[in-house]
C-alpha cells in the first residue's frame, strides 16, 4: 500500500501507492533537496542509514542510526505494511538467539501516514496509539486487520429522476481532518446547501 522513492532531486519520499510524485501526496521525506543523483546505503559495521552522492559516495545526510551499537549485530532498513520506514538491529546470544530491536522510526504518529486506514476510514489516537474507524454507514473490510479499510453496510437507493432518493439517506457529521487532493469542488455557504448537494447526488 506504499512506497518509498528515491527521487531524481536527492530527497528520499514515502508516498501511497497509486499516486503521483508530488508533495501534496507524500507523507515522509528528508528533506535534502541536492539536484544531484542520490542514494541510500546502510552500513553493514554502524548501521547508520546514510544518503550519498551517487558519484563520489560523498555523503550527504545520516538518516538514521542505531539507539546503541552491539557487536555482531546486522541491520536492515524496510518500508513496513504500516508505511512507516525503520531501522532494526538483530543481534544474537552465545547460544546463537537472536534478539531484534526497532533502532529508528521515520514517523512517530502513524495516523500521519496517508492512507494508514485504508479506504472509508480515518485514523484517531486512542491512549497514544493508532485506531482506525469506519465512516457512519460502513464496516471494517477485515475485523481482523481494521487498517484495511471499510465498505458500505448498507444497500443504496436508486437514483429517480437522476437524484438520490433522499427519503431513505440521510446526512452525519463527522470532524475529522482531510489534507487529500479534492476530486470535486463546489461552492457553498452552509452546511445546509453540502448536504442537499450531496443529497442530490446519484454518485
Amino acid at each position: 500500500r506504499f512506497r518509498l522513492k528515491m527521487q531524481n532531486d536527492g530527497n528520499l519520499v514515502a508516498y501511497p501507492v497509486n499516486t503521483v510524485d508530488d508533495s501534496i501526496d507524500c507523507y515522509w521525506t528528508t528533506g535534502t533537496v541536492t539536484n544531484t543523483e542520490t542514494e541510500l546505503k546502510l552500513t553493514n559495521f554502524s548501521g547508520t542509514l546514510l544518503l550519498l552522492n551517487a558519484s563520489d559516495s560523498e555523503e550527504i545526510e545520516s538518516v538514521a542510526s542505531p539507539l546503541s551499537r552491539v557487536n555482531g549485530s546486522l541491520y536492515r532498513a524496510t518500508l513496513g505494511y504500516d508505511g512507516n520506514f525503520r531501522l532494526f538491529s538483530h543481534s544474537f546470544d552465545a547460544e546463537g538467539k537472536s534478539n531484534m530491536s526497532t533502532e529508528w522510526e521515520a514517523i512517530a504518529d502513524l495516523c500521519d501516514v496517508k492512507g494508514f486506514c485504508g479506504y472509508n476510514s480515518y485514523c484517531s489516537r486512542i491512549n497514544g496509539e493508532p485506531k482506525c474507524f469506519c465512516m457512519p454507514g460502513y464496516s471494517f473490510t477485515d475485523l481482523n486487520e481494521t487498517s484495511g479499510g471499510c465498505e458500505r453496510n448498507f444497500t443504496g437507493s436508486k437514483c429517480i429522476l437522476g437524484k438520490e432518493d433522499a427519503s431513505h439517506i440521510n446526512m452525519t457529521s463527522l470532524n475529522v481532518g482531510c489534507d487529500d487532493r479534492p476530486y470535486f469542488l463546489a461552492p457553498m455557504g452552509e452546511k445546509e446547501d453540502c448536504n442537499h448537494s450531496c443529497l442530490e447526488d446519484c454518485d
